[in-house]
């Protein structure tokens, strides 16, 4: 809008005296004026705040953009993925299919062999008989000649002493078959264990080096794990569930028939004690991390084991309970590395019968989960304990009662389940699976402290570790400071001679003498 002010400029030098008219209208002039700026001003201000809005939506528009592009990015990398998965499993079966059609060839060889030695057998026979019946002839014309029988008595005679001729040979050649069948088949037999055993390999990574013993450094330390009045100790052990033994020794055993609890204490003391403060926030605080820490171990070492034992689609509780077996062991073998072998050896057994694999190693893997369990169930029986806990996470009848039978507490009802038996034996039977027994190890423990307290001026013997550390206490009135050397030396020489300690043995020697003075 263009307004021409020269009008009221000349209009306002022509007449000197403003009137009031001339005032109103230049008041008039000056209030349009300012609306007309306030307009403009106003109209900027709604024309900047649609460009923000604009602008903002743009950026909303294009951040959802970003954000599909990136869903559709994962969807594709996802697809990719399982596009690989789906590829090496087509290779996996590919693979499986030609050994399964080497074998079915091989079985095709071996049934023309048999067929062949059948038809070779049945030739020869069909030519003795027909040797026979010409014998038959001749004999009976002889046997007509030299005696009185007529010849419709001597061929009855001929024949039934023909046939039992042939009786006799028939099994004479059936028995040599039946002989040379067996031993073929114990031979075969023999050569499928070893095939099913020979290269099993369990990862370490299933194991857990997670032990209840821990070496302090000094008694002062001993005694902040103790606490004042045994708080410490008390409230610990109240958290963590479990016993800690303290003893004259600068080592502390935690002990737990629970594996995960025993894990997680030992996690715990051990930070406590690296970190110095041991009171009751700390020990909370520990205990919770190493819970968290321990719970992720199970679960990692569970979907582990499923994927080495070649077992998909297990239940999330089923995964958890396999990972409590690494913190399990059974006659000194541990318990995951153990089932995750016998699913290896039924999965070759499987292979090598023909069987389906994936149920063989899905029962093998879940066979010993019973003793995961509270005193192993009501039943008292692992097998039985565990069968119950897979039928109520809804695993089939048939590895159900596998699971029950392994141990012979149920009948077994299928093929797999004597596979299954035969691939626990040998897990547990293979040279350096399983350590000594309990009874053997405490019989040798208490033969060392045996071997200790027969020498002269020994008060009490203790061995620990297994035997391989030996700790002797003499009475120091009745030994000088020169005997716990030759002491050492003797002990160390018998115990060489009587057990068979791996490793290296060493023994301590402590003799102490105090004296008090009142003054």
């Amino acid at each position: 809008m263009n307004v021409n002010f020269s009008f009221f400029f000349n209009f306002a030098l022509a007449e000197v005296v403003p009137t009031p008219l001339m005032v109103f209208i230049l008041l008039c002039l000056g209030l349009a004026i300012c609306l007309y700026v306030l307009s403009l001003r106003k109209l900027k201000t709604i024309h900047d705040k649609k460009v923000d809005q604009n602008i903002a939506e743009i950026l909303e528009a294009k951040s959802k953009l970003t954000a599909e592009r990136k869903k559709k990015q994962e969807e594709v990398d996802s697809f990719h993925k399982t596009k690989e998965k789906m590829i090496k499993k087509e290779s996996e079966l590919f693979a499986e299919k030609n050994i399964f059609q080497s074998q079915k060839e091989n079985f095709k060889i071996h049934k023309n062999e048999a067929l062949a030695k059948i038809e070779k057998l049945e030739t020869s026979l069909k030519s003795r008989e027909e040797k026979v019946i010409l014998d038959e002839n001749q004999i009976v014309e002889k046997l007509e000649h030299l005696s009185k029988i007529t010849k419709k008595e001597a061929k009855e005679f001929v024949i039934k002493s023909a046939k039992k001729a042939n009786r006799d040979a028939l099994k004479a050649i059936f028995k040599e078959g039946e002989d040379q069948a067996f031993l073929q088949s114990q031979q075969r037999a023999q050569q499928l264990l070893l095939d099913a055993v020979q290269g099993i390999n369990v990862p370490s990574i299933l194991g857990n080096d997670i032990l209840g013993r821990i070496e302090i450094a000094d008694e002062n330390l001993k005694g902040r794990i103790i606490g004042r009045a045994g708080r410490n100790i008390k409230y610990f052990q109240e958290r963590s569930g479990v016993d800690l033994i303290v003893d004259e020794t600068l080592f502390l055993t935690i002990s737990s028939f629970d594996g995960v609890r025993q894990a997680v204490a030992t996690i715990a003391l051990e930070r406590l004690i690296k970190d110095g403060r041991i009171h009751a926030p700390a020990i909370d605080r520990e205990i919770k991390k190493a819970t968290e820490e321990v719970t992720k171990m199970v679960n990692d070492y569970g979907e582990k084991a499923a994927e080495e034992a070649g077992v998909p689609g297990l239940d999330k509780t089923i995964i958890k309970m396999i990972g409590k077996m690494s913190f399990r062991s059974s006659f000194g073998q541990n318990l995951l590395q153990h089932s995750v072998e016998c699913a290896r050896i039924a999965g070759q057994l499987a292979k090598e019968l023909g069987l389906e694999r994936s149920v063989l190693r899905r029962m093998a893997l879940l066979h010993d989960i019973g003793k995961i369990l509270p005193s192993e169930g009501e039943t008292n029986s692992h097998a039985l304990a565990g069968a119950k806990l897979l039928k109520e996470h809804g695993e089939s009848n048939k590895i159900v009662n596998a699971v029950a039978s392994h141990h012979g507490e149920e009948e077994c009802e299928s093929v797999e389940g004597e596979i299954l038996k035969i691939a626990d034996a040998l897990s547990g039977a293979r040279p350096g699976a399983r350590r000594d027994t309990y009874e053997i190890y405490i019989e040798r423990l208490k033969r060392i402290e045996e071997l200790g307290n027969s020498l002269p001026g020994v008060l009490q013997t203790y061995a620990v570790s297994a035997g391989r550390e030996v700790r002797v206490i003499l009475d120091p009135d009745r030994s000088t400071d020169e005997d716990p050397i030759a002491l050492a030396g003797e002990l160390l020489k018998r115990i060489k001679k009587e057990l068979d300690i791996p490793g290296k043995t060493t023994i301590t020697v402590i003799r102490e003498k105090r004296d008090s003075v009142q003054g």
